[in-house]
């Protein structure tokens, strides 16, 4: 299901580790895609002001998933308004500067951008809380999470 002109469903359900250990990702609950497809509409514009397009790591997980991937209990993957991206040929920080570069007007309402540099990805998340936050992860799942300070590059 061709969800904006450059995601597509499948982008947000697909998992490595969901097929290794047969976990059927393939149809999320309608309430799900529906979410899926504002965080789509959300990262056409992310697509947009990195100027290349973007690689989507991990979208909607189950409850199983989350769980063996090391997922907070309560993380925005399990409901749909979160994906973990990357700008394909950028540099995580280069990717987040066009971002932070923007105005409030070009990137959106969000409610939690973080910086994941063990994994290279921007775990970006629409939840309406819309609170806004710029953070940062250095470890891997379940680190420490601190604010966002640009001159902390990896």
């Amino acid at each position: 299901m061709q969800m904006t002109k450059h995601f597509h469903l499948s982008e947000f359900t697909r998992s490595g580790m969901a097929a290794t250990l047969g976990i059927d990702q393939s149809n999320p609950p309608p309430a799900v895609v529906e979410r899926l497809a504002a965080v789509a509409q959300a990262l056409e514009r992310f697509r947009a002001l990195a100027g290349v397009p973007l690689r989507v790591h991990s979208g909607w997980r189950c409850q199983q998933l989350n769980r063996l991937v090391g997922g907070v209990p309560a993380s925005d993957h399990l409901l749909g308004w979160a994906a973990d991206v990357s700008a394909m040929g950028l540099p995580l920080e280069a990717f987040v500067e066009r971002l932070r570069a923007a105005s409030h007007r070009q990137l959106g309402a969000f409610d939690q951008l973080i910086v994941e540099s063990s994994r290279g990805v921007l775990h970006a998340s629409f939840n309406p809380r819309f609170r806004g936050e710029w953070l940062r992860q250095d470890g891997g799942p379940k680190s420490p999470v601190s604010r966002y300070v640009a001159s902390q590059s990896t």
